[in-house]
């Protein structure tokens, strides 16, 4: 398996190191005291799924139990763009419009 600085990817993480790696990069990168590990994960699932990536594998990524969860916390905006076509489809089709 490969390993850098001591990490197995994919494999259990100390919280104290990933905290650490965490507050270095968090550094670097010029952001906000109050920006956690977490919102980045939170952004990156959002962004990959409004991008049309496919949710079985954004939740394989990021270790989620089922893509139902990944789209139960992450997919909402996906679910109001799908509404925008189905929409427009029932007012082509004579249905109305759709809420």
């Amino acid at each position: 398996m490969l390993r850098r600085d001591g990490i197995t990817p994919g494999g259990p993480q100390d919280a104290g190191q990933v905290s650490a790696r965490w507050r270095t990069t968090r550094e670097k990168l010029d952001l906000p005291e109050r920006f956690r590990i977490h919102d980045w994960r939170h952004s990156k699932v959002t962004y990959d799924l409004d991008a049309g990536e496919n949710p079985v594998e954004v939740s394989a990524n990021v270790r989620h139990h089922s893509p139902g969860y990944t789209m139960a916390q992450h997919g909402t905006r996906r679910v109001e763009e799908a509404r925008k076509p189905a929409s427009g489809t029932a007012q082509r089709i004579g249905l109305g419009r759709i809420t």
